[in-house]
Parts: structure tokens; C-alpha cells; sequence
């Protein structure tokens, strides 16, 4: 039985398919730190902290890019990274028909027109993702353990996208004066 792909309608349908698959980048994050943390503050420290709970409930929460709410209970490495690399295979597919059909894209036009890599999309949309919806502020302070960091840092994305030190250490020149993203002030 084959299945045909359905490209994307419009513009605005692509950036909530890439916007969904960032939170599921997240997702894998803050399951990486509650692994190698695994202690937590304690209620000393309330408004200077953000609770486990807290975190949960914005992880549970639907939002118009992330359609289903999840269980922060049944979060675990291999389905969060499995349901990421079917998005990623879907938006591929889909994006591709959609060029093909003569929709334009206006995220791949923004990624042509200044050379983005796919790494460089990636850190736009981690930064984009407070500006829509400031739940993300909470999270993004969660996983870089500092309630004034409402915004994320150039470890934080890189620590996201980045597997190895050694690919860390080659992607920081996205975050160089001349990048494509900065020069441009698209972050």
C-alpha cells in the first residue's frame, strides 16, 4: 500500500511543522538534564527556582505547533527521538512536494536568501519559539538552571543540536560576527 505525500498548503503550515519539531528538540533536552541532574531544589527557593511540576505542565500543554499533549511521565529517549526523526522525514517530504506543486515556502526562501544552514534554521526557530508563546521562557531558564535566562543562550542551542564537543566547537562559527545569522541581525 503506498501512501502519497501532501505537501504543505501554505507558508504557515510549514513553520508550525518545523516549530513542532523544535519542541521535540526540547523535549529530548530537558529529558537529558533531568538525567544527569537528577536532584532538585528545594522549596527554600521558591520564585527563584522552577519546579519539576512546573516544567511538566508546560511539556503537557498543546500549543497551535504541538497538536498533542503528552504524558511528562511516559517521556523517555527512544520514542521523544523516534517521533523527532518522523517529523523531520515527514517535513522533508512534505516541503519537498510543496516546492514541487509551486507553493513557495517563505522559511526556505528566508534560508536561501541568506545561505542558512540547517543548524542555522534551527538556532532561528529555538529563538523564535519565546516570541510566540512565553511558556518557552520558563523552559529555556529551566534547562540553562537560571530563571533571569528567559532567552536562549549560544550553549543552550548548541548543547540542542550539537551531539559531540567536537561539533559544538565547529558550530559556534553560526554564532560569529560575519554568520549569516548574525551580520544580517536575524538574531
Amino acid at each position: 500500500m503506498s501512501t502519497t505525500t501532501v505537501g504543505y498548503q501554505n507558508s504557515l503550515e510549514h513553520l508550525l511543522a518545523e516549530l513542532e519539531r523544535i519542541d521535540l528538540k526540547l523535549r529530548l533536552q530537558v529529558l537529558k538534564m533531568r538525567s544527569l541532574s537528577g536532584c532538585s531544589a528545594g522549596e527554600g527557593l521558591r520564585g527563584l527556582y522552577i519546579s519539576e511540576e512546573e516544567i511538566d505542565n508546560i511539556l503537557t500543554t498543546t500549543t497551535p505547533f504541538r497538536n498533542t499533549a503528552s504524558n511528562p511521565n511516559d517521556m523517555s529517549f527512544e520514542p521523544l527521538e523516534e517521533e523527532l526523526r518522523q517529523a523531520e522525514l515527514e517535513i522533508q517530504e512534505r516541503k519537498t512536494e510543496s516546492l514541487q506543486q509551486g507553493f513557495t515556502l517563505r522559511l526556505e526562501q528566508l534560508c536561501q536568501m541568506f545561505h542558512l544552514t540547517p543548524l542555522e534554521l534551527d538556532a532561528l526557530l529555538i529563538c523564535l519559539l519565546p516570541e510566540l508563546d512565553l511558556r518557552y521562557e520558563k523552559l529555556y531558564s529551566y534547562l540553562q538552571d537560571d530563571v533571569t535566562k528567559k532567552r536562549p543562550t549560544i550553549g543552550l542551542v548548541l548543547d540542542m543540536l550539537c551531539p559531540s564537543f567536537e561539533d559544538k566547537l565547529a558550530a559556534r562559527k553560526c554564532f560569529e560576527p560575519q554568520a549569516p545569522l548574525i551580520k544580517p541581525q536575524l538574531l
